[in-house]
C-alpha cells in the first residue's frame, strides 16, 4: 500500500512537471508571435506556482505593457511592492509604465524613488544595479552600485560591475579608478583588465592611468600587480625607454631570470627603438650567467638589433664592416656548432644582402650545412638561401638541386611549399611557363598566405600574358629581365624593359613594366621614383592586375620609408574598399586600424593639400 502511494505521488508530481513545461512552451510561443494577451495570462499562472522563476514576472509584466494594460500592469507592481518594500527594483518597473505612457518625469520621480529607499543589503543594491544595465540606463545603474557600496561601507564590493559599466560608458576615469580598485581586490584579474583597458583608452589616457599608477605603487609598495600595470601601459604608449626602467626594478626585485627584459627588447627592437632594445639585450648579457636561458639569445639578438640599426640609418662601409667583424667575434667566442647555426645563417644574409658578397655568404652557408646536427629547420632555411646566391650567379641547376631537396625534406611543411614556389619561379624565369604554372596553380591552395598570394598572382599573370599573342617572346623577355633584377644586373635589365617597351608598345605587359621597374627602384632605394611609377600603375592600369598591388607598395613606401601615416592609412583604405577581391585586402583592413588609431580625426580628414594627395583619396587630379 505504502509503495501504491508513493508511486501515485510521483505521477501526479510527474503530471503537474509536464503541465507546468507545457503552460511554458505555450506561452513562450505567444510571446514571440507577439500575441501578448494571452501570453500574459499564462506567465501570470506559472509565476503564481513558482515565484522563484523571475523570469515569468518578467514576461508577464513585459506582456502587459506590449498589450496597453497599464492599469493591471500599474495595480500589480502597487502590489508587489507593498509584498516587498525592499526589493527597490520593482521601483524600475514602475518607472518603465510611466515611460511607456508617455511620461518621462513621472518615471524619473520613480528612478529616484528607487535610490532613495535603497538599504545596505547587497542583494537589493545589486538587484536595482542589474535592473538599470537591464534598461542600459548606465548612468543609474552607476550611481546604485557606488551608493550601494558607500552603505555597506565596502568600496571594493561593486568594483567589478562599476568598470564594466564604465567602458559600457566610456568613461575612462571610472574605468582606471576601478579597474585599480578590482586588482586590491583580485590581482589575477590583471589579464582581464589590460584587455578592457586596451579596448577603452587611447594613447594619450595612458598618462592619466600611468598618475594614479604611481600612487599605488606609493601606498601598496608590496604589491607587485601595480608595477607590472605599469610596464605595460608603458608600453602602450611605446615609452620603451621608461618600461625598460620599470622592467630592471620587476627584474631585480622577483630575481627573474631575464624573460620580462628580452620580450620588452623584442617589442622596443619591432618597433625600430633599437637603443632600447639594445641596452635591454645588454642588461641580460651583464647580469645574467651564461647558463641563462636568455644569455646566448640575448647575444644573437644584440647583432641582429644593431643590423636593423645600421640598415635603418645613413650607413656606410666601415659600419657594415664592423657589424660583420662583431658577428665572426661571436661565432669564434662559442665556436662553430650546431646550437649557434641560426647565427651563421643570419650573417651570411647580411653578407649577401647588404654587404653584395655573395662569394663570402656562399661560404658561410657551405659551412653551416657540412655542421653535423644542424636544426633542420636551420638547416633546410640555409639551403634555400644558398639555391637563390647560386641563382644570383647564374647556376640554376644547383640552384633547384637544393630546392628541389628541401621539397623532399618538409613535403606536408611550409618549407617544401617555399622550395616548391622557388623551384617555379625558376622555371619561369627560364622561359618554362607552362610547368611553372601548373605549380603556381597547386601552390594557391598552400597554407601559407604569403606563398598562396603570390601563387595566385603569377598564376594570373601568365595565364593573362601567354593568352595576349601567338607568341610568348613578350613575356620571355619580360621574365629575364625579372631574373636580372635578382641577379642585381639593373642596367641590363632596365635596358631591356626599355627595349620591351618599345618593341611591344600597347602590349598588355606596360604597367607590369611600371611596377616592376619600381620594385627594383625600392631595393635601390630610389623611393621617391619608385613612388612615382607605382602611382602611374594605380591611376592609368586601375583595372589591371597590377593596381592593387602597386597601391599596396605605395602604402607601404609612405608607412616606412616617408614616415606618413596618414597617407599610408587612405591607400590602406583604397585597397579593402575599392579591390574588395584583392589578396591584399585583409592585410590593408588590419594596418588601416593599426594606423588610424592614434591619428586624430580631424587630421584624418584634413582637406587635401597636393595632386597626390588628391589621388591617395581617389580624387579628380586638376
Amino acid at each position: 500500500m505504502r509503495i501504491f502511494i508513493i508511486i501515485f505521488g510521483f505521477f501526479i508530481l510527474a503530471g503537474t512537471a509536464n503541465g507546468q513545461s507545457t503552460n511554458d512552451q505555450l506561452a513562450n510561443q505567444y510571446y514571440n508571435t507577439g500575441e501578448y494577451e494571452k501570453a500574459a495570462v499564462l506567465y501570470k499562472k506559472l509565476w503564481a506556482k513558482d515565484k522563484r522563476r523571475n523570469h515569468y514576472y518578467d514576461r508577464f509584466f513585459t506582456a502587459l505593457l506590449e498589450s496597453d494594460q497599464y492599469d493591471v500592469a500599474r495595480a500589480d507592481i502597487a502590489q508587489r511592492i507593498k509584498d516587498e518594500p525592499k526589493n527597490v527594483s520593482l521601483y524600475v518597473k514602475q518607472a518603465s509604465i510611466y515611460t511607456a505612457e508617455g511620461f518621462p518625469e513621472k518615471a524619473d520621480a520613480a528612478y529616484q524613488e528607487a535610490l532613495d529607499k535603497l538599504s545596505p543589503d547587497v542583494g537589493s543594491i545589486s538587484r536595482l544595479g542589474q535592473a538599470f544595465q537591464g534598461l542600459r540606463n548606465y548612468d543609474l545603474a552607476i550611481e546604485a552600485y557606488e551608493r550601494g557600496g558607500r552603505m555597506i561601507n565596502d568600496t571594493l564590493r561593486f568594483a567589478n560591475q562599476l568598470r564594466a559599466l564604465a567602458q559600457y560608458n566610456n568613461d575612462k576615469d571610472r574605468l582606471i579608478r576601478y579597474s585599480l580598485l578590482s586588482l586590491s581586490q583580485n590581482p589575477r584579474t590583471a589579464p582581464s583588465i589590460k584587455a578592457q583597458l586596451q579596448r577603452t583608452l587611447k594613447t594619450t589616457d595612458h598618462g592619466e592611468l600611468q598618475k594614479k599608477l604611481y600612487v599605488y605603487i606609493q601606498n601598496f609598495p608590496e604589491e607587485i600587480v601595480y608595477p607590472e600595470l605599469l610596464e605595460w601601459s608603458l608600453i602602450q604608449q611605446k615609452d620603451f625607454p621608461a618600461a625598460l626602467r620599470q622592467a630592471r626594478a620587476l627584474d631585480r626585485r622577483l630575481e627573474e631570470n631575464g624573460q620580462r627584459i628580452f620580450q620588452l627588447g623584442q617589442m622596443a627592437g619591432n618597433h625600430k627603438d633599437y637603443d632600447t632594445a639594445i641596452d635591454a639585450y645588454k642588461y641580460i648579457i651583464r647580469k645574467k650567467s651564461k647558463n641563462s636561458s636568455f644569455y646566448l639569445s640575448s647575444k644573437s639578438e644584440l647583432l641582429k638589433t644593431k643590423k636593423n640599426q645600421i640598415l635603418g640609418s645613413d650607413r656606410d662601409e666601415r659600419m657594415l664592416d664592423s657589424l660583420e667583424a662583431e658577428y665572426y667575434s661571436f661565432l669564434d667566442s662559442y665556436g662553430r656548432t650546431a646550437n649557434i647555426a641560426y647565427v651563421m645563417l643570419d650573417l651570411a644574409r647580411f653578407q649577401n644582402r647588404y654587404l653584395k658578397d655573395s662569394d663570402k655568404a656562399i661560404a658561410t652557408l657551405l659551412e653551416l650545412i657540412e655542421m653535423p646536427g644542424v636544426n633542420r629547420q636551420v638547416l633546410a632555411n640555409a639551403k634555400l638561401e644558398l639555391g637563390d646566391l647560386y641563382l644570383l650567379k647564374g647556376d640554376r641547376w644547383e640552384a633547384t638541386l637544393l630546392y628541389s631537396q628541401v621539397d623532399k625534406d618538409f613535403p606536408e611543411e611550409q618549407l617544401g611549399e617555399e622550395a616548391r614556389y622557388r623551384n617555379a619561379l625558376l622555371s619561369y624565369y627560364v622561359g618554362d611557363f607552362e610547368w611553372a604554372q601548373e605549380q603556381f596553380d597547386i601552390l594557391k591552395a598552400s597554407t601559407t598566405k604569403l606563398i598562396s598570394n603570390d601563387a595566385i598572382d603569377r598564376s594570373v599573370f601568365i595565364m593573362d600574358n601567354l593568352g595576349l599573342d601567338t607568341t610568348a617572346h613578350p613575356l620571355m623577355m619580360y621574365a629575364d629581365s625579372e631574373l636580372k633584377i635578382f641577379q642585381r644586373r639593373y642596367d641590363e635589365a632596365f635596358d631591356q624593359l626599355n627595349i620591351l617597351a618599345n618593341i611591344y608598345d600597347g602590349h598588355g605587359l606596360e604597367d607590369d613594366v611600371l611596377y616592376l621597374r619600381a620594385n627594383a627602384y625600392v631595393v635601390l632605394s630610389r623611393f621617391d621614383e619608385a613612388a612615382d611609377l607605382y602611382a602611374r600603375v594605380a591611376s592609368e592600369f586601375s583595372e589591371d592586375i597590377r593596381a592593387d598591388n602597386s597601391i599596396h607598395a605605395l602604402a607601404k613606401l609612405y608607412e616606412e620609408q616617408f614616415d606618413n601615416p596618414i597617407a599610408a592609412a587612405r591607400l590602406y583604405e583604397k585597397i579593402f574598399i575599392e579591390y574588395k577581391d584583392s589578396t591584399f585586402a585583409i592585410e590593408a583592413r588590419k594596418k588601416y586600424r593599426e594606423l588610424i588609431k592614434d591619428i586624430p580625426e580631424e587630421e584624418l580628414n584634413a582637406p587635401a593639400q597636393s595632386p597626390e594627395e588628391l589621388f591617395i583619396r581617389g580624387q579628380k587630379v586638376n
